[in-house]
């Protein structure tokens, strides 16, 4: 799965996408910058890896522990 990410760079807030054509539409029509894209697939750690992605784009971070590892 993807999840297509902008950044508005004057206020600082994140978007996410599922689809790529509605994501270049409003980045255009707002002038956000483009980010690349967070692929992963729908497991629980592909899922709780992108998480973390997305928290590093929002400027945050996250300790996020899969099992015991």
């Amino acid at each position: 799965m993807k999840l297509y990410v902008v950044k508005d760079m004057e206020y600082e807030l994140v978007y996410v996408y599922t689809s790529k054509k509605r994501m270049l539409r409003d980045a255009n029509a707002n002038e956000w910058q483009v980010q690349e894209p967070i692929i992963f697939d729908l497991t629980k750690r592909g899922v709780l890896e992108a998480m973390i992605q997305l928290t590093e784009y929002c400027g945050n971070t996250a300790d996020i522990t899969i099992g015991e590892e």
